[in-house]
């Protein structure tokens, strides 16, 4: 009975996120046929996969395993964009603080922005799922270094005595911030993958 309830939610909601069970099997790192014995409520999904599951379709999983259909989608995901915001708000402020001082010490205002509302996030969301922390990761990686690797790269440039434009240091730290934010990126996704 609970197999057969628990296999009709998931078409129900496989169904509803318009995914094939192809879809649904990469996206949980199992068998199409895993699915389908789901589905048919020949198997159940172990304690990761439902975990999984709820995530995927952005449900409790109180709701998945219960036998209401009426499944209350979670607030999971809507402070994400509330959280990359901020964190744009505070790149912003570096770049205003930056742009009127010349300081480094200011630019700080807006680091302090930025962990705050990552620290805020963490405290308010109890338990984030691996979408968002993956999220808040790699904002993290975008909007926090700018001006920690311009300043390491003014710092290396000491010792490059010769006079040079300004757009020459602007493209290093570009390069640079691209290089790092970029690697460190794809090793982010990669892990999010395994």
């Amino acid at each position: 009975m609970f197999e057969m309830m628990l296999g009709e939610k998931i078409v129900q909601l496989r169904k509803e996120e318009r995914l094939s069970q192809e879809q649904l099997a990469m996206k949980l790192n199992v068998s199409r046929q895993a699915i389908s014995k789901w589905e048919l409520g020949d198997a159940i999904p172990d304690t990761e996969h439902v975990v999984r599951l709820a995530e995927v379709f952005n449900v409790s999983i109180d709701s998945l395993l219960r036998g209401d259909l009426k499944c209350q989608p979670t607030n999971q995901g809507k402070c994400l964009p509330v959280l990359i915001g901020m964190m744009v708000i505070g790149l912003v402020v570096s770049f205003m603080m930056w742009g009127t001082f010349k300081s480094f010490m200011l630019v700080t205002i807006g680091w302090v922005i930025q962990i705050v509302t990552i620290i805020l996030f963490i405290v308010i969301h109890e338990k984030p799922t691996y979408k968002e922390i993956y999220w808040i990761k790699v904002s993290s990686v975008w909007l926090i270094p700018p001006f920690i690797v311009k300043y390491l790269v003014d710092q290396l440039m000491i010792f490059y005595p010769k006079a040079r434009p300004a757009i020459f240091d602007l493209i290093v730290v570009s390069m640079v911030y691209l290089m790092i934010s970029v690697g460190v990126t794809i090793i982010l996704k990669k892990k999010s993958t395994d």
